[in-house]
């Protein structure tokens, strides 16, 4: 076990420790099913290890290699992308849960469904990780050179037509979280994207997939980006 993967296996045991909802989900799915934390959670762990400061809570997305058991589904919400969605204590933190080859990417066609792929179907680079909780290991796909040079690049373009407002905003979101730079490929879309609509249009669009989002925490990001492309 190196030193990122016994990091996340601590707190990935600090969020079941604190979030009876968490541990409740991760016992009632089938223990011979291979669970994977995916992306952003993994992120933010590794980067503070990595470069320090506090940032705020994270989602957990969850991959289940496997059939999810109809007990573990019910009174579960589904989310904008065909997966499900539980609460945990507050409700600026979630758990989002699908079976691997329900994931996005895999019912659009853009891969076949298996583990490697699923670290191929990240729009960047820096969510591109997964993490093994049942043999506490990390499966990396491009994120750790990611976190380590403070940067967002993209892996998956296909998402980009469909999805536009949102990756532009996600793209904005890391990059204000974490302080990271865009690579030249991100800010060219992002600029092209929030161009092409007023900031009611896009904070509207964004709504869409992110309600709990603030207006404010929106036009912050959307102005903030504006103006350092006018410099």
């Amino acid at each position: 076990m190196n030193k990122y993967e016994r990091l996340l296996h601590e707190k990935f045991n600090l969020e079941l420790e604190s979030n009876p909802k968490l541990e409740k989900l991760i016992h009632r799915i089938n223990s011979h099913v291979q669970i994977f934390v995916f992306g952003g959670w993994c992120r933010d762990k590794i980067h503070t290890c990595k470069h320090g400061g506090i940032i705020g809570s994270s989602d957990i997305d969850l991959v289940i290699d496997g059939m999810i058991p109809e007990s573990v589904l019910e009174n579960v919400q589904r989310n904008h992308f065909g997966g499900f969605r539980l609460e945990l204590k507050s409700a600026d933190q979630f758990i989002d849960f699908w079976p691997l080859n329900q994931t996005f990417a895999f019912s659009k066609g853009f891969f076949n469904p298996s583990v490697d792929n699923l670290l191929k179907s990240t729009v960047f680079d820096v969510n591109s990780i997964l993490f093994d909780i049942q043999n506490t290991r990390i499966i990396n796909g491009l994120a750790l050179d990611a976190i380590a040079n403070r940067g967002i690049g993209f892996n998956c373009i296909k998402y980009l037509d469909s999805f536009a407002d949102l990756q532009a905003y996600r793209a904005l979101y890391i990059a204000g979280k974490l302080n990271y730079s865009l690579g030249e490929d991100v800010r060219s879309f992002v600029e092209k994207t929030l161009k092409k609509k007023t900031f009611e249009e896009f904070a509207n669009l964004v709504h869409t997939h992110r309600a709990y989002v603030s207006r404010d925490m929106i036009q912050k990001l959307y102005t903030n980006f504006l103006v350092s492309t006018s410099l």
